[in-house]
């Protein structure tokens, strides 16, 4: 029964890469991204919700600081740049200027208690 749920559910996903439309021969790529992404999208967040397992909704290879932005403040809650298409001293100064927008890159705690962040006072040295 559950598998069968996971199946239905992974396959109305799927077709979100198509925009949902029946099939991929009818409407631009542009549309079925821009559509399959919010369909997955509202789906990721529906799901994280209100969970029963502690979880974290997390953007991958952002590749721009407006990315990190816009995920971030559309509810993400872990966020991470790619800067790897970029020359090594932009990489550097857009690190740094995330770095410096952040308030910890490893929030939390581990074991039950609340940990302090070590990066933080750290990053200087780095950057």
């Amino acid at each position: 029964m559950f598998c069968f749920a996971a199946i239905l559910q992974g396959a109305d996903l799927a077709n979100a890469f198509i925009g949902g439309k029946a099939d991929f021969m009818h409407g631009t790529v542009e549309d079925r991204r821009r559509r399959g992404a919010k369909r997955i999208g509202v789906a990721e967040a529906e799901l994280a919700k209100d969970p029963p397992t502690p979880t974290v909704h997390h953007f991958d290879y952002g590749k721009d600081l407006e990315s990190l932005k816009g995920a971030t403040d559309g509810g993400y809650t872990s966020a991470m740049i790619d800067g790897s298409q970029l020359g090594f001293s932009e990489n550097v100064e857009l690190t740094r200027e995330i770095g410096n927008r952040s308030i910890c890159p490893f929030p939390g705690g581990f074991g039950g208690r609340r940990t302090w962040c070590p990066f933080r006072d750290q990053r200087r040295r780095f950057f």
